[in-house]
């Protein structure tokens, strides 16, 4: 029987003073950093990011640095789809992974349903952006699971076409063919209107520079709601870090 390697750990104290401390498991393949300007609470590091954990340059340089040493990869070497033979296919009327994949399992299957990431109930537009094709298995949960397994998958779906789509997702949803899922979505996301007329107002340099940013975070969440519905990561952890203070999206898309 082989023992267990004991994880790898790196420290870094900034140049305010703050202290940091990285591990990597080499046995579950999980990642954390916790630090004293938090607490010394662990939080999950995805592809080198420290997932809802505010760093600034120098530490997310730190942060980078040696998770890129202790996994032996550059932040995008595994690919999105963990090494799948997939892409992602914008479609016609719907979007889906290539050669049957589920983007929420990423699982081979056979049988598929379109999902609507932002609901029918709550305004989501019947576009492309919104409508991804992912298996009845995890169809079937998000829609009647349990929380803890239907809240990752759903936010799993959600953040997996802002990635692609960024802020058009949100302008479909609020400026589509159906005026009434419109107004339905404004009514239901108000702390959403104002940033969405902002976006509008501002120069294509800053919406170029705002959409970037918003996919290069959902990338991460996606990610990170992906695994939590596999169980990388534990549920019990997510609910003590994050459910008291959701971050600005979950607020608005967790109610399933």
């Amino acid at each position: 029987m082989t023992s267990a390697t004991p994880p790898i750990e790196y420290s870094f104290t900034s140049r305010i003073g703050d202290q940091w401390v990285f591990s990597f498991d080499r046995n579950t393949n999980t990642a954390l950093v916790k630090g004293d300007d938090v607490g010394w609470e662990s939080y999950p590091v995805v592809k080198g990011v420290a997932y809802g954990l505010e760093m600034n340059k120098e530490e997310q340089a730190w942060l980078a640095g040696v998770w890129k040493e202790a996994t032996n990869q550059s932040i995008c070497t595994i690919g999105l789809y963990l090494g799948n033979p997939t892409e992602f296919v914008l479609g016609k009327s719907y979007c889906f992974l290539s050669d049957n994949y589920c983007p929420i399992c990423l699982l081979q299957k056979k049988d598929f349903e379109v999902h609507h990431c932002i609901w029918s109930r709550d305004g989501g537009p019947d576009t492309p952006s919104n409508l991804l094709a992912i298996c009845n298995s995890c169809h079937a949960v998000i829609t009647r699971g349990s929380v803890e397994d239907r809240f990752p998958k759903n936010q799993a779906a959600l953040y997996h076409q802002i990635m692609y789509f960024g802020v058009n997702l949100f302008q479909d949803a609020t400026t589509g063919r159906n005026t009434y899922g419109a107004a339905l979505f404004a009514k239901q996301h108000p702390p959403l209107v104002e940033p969405l007329e902002s976006f509008a107002q501002a120069t294509p340099e800053q919406r170029d520079v705002a959409d970037r940013q918003l996919k290069a975070e959902s990338r991460i969440r996606y990610q990170y709601y992906r695994d939590l519905g596999l169980g990388k990561w534990s549920w019990s952890d997510h609910e003590r870090l994050f459910l008291s203070s959701v971050m600005e999206f979950e607020k608005y898309f967790a109610r399933t």
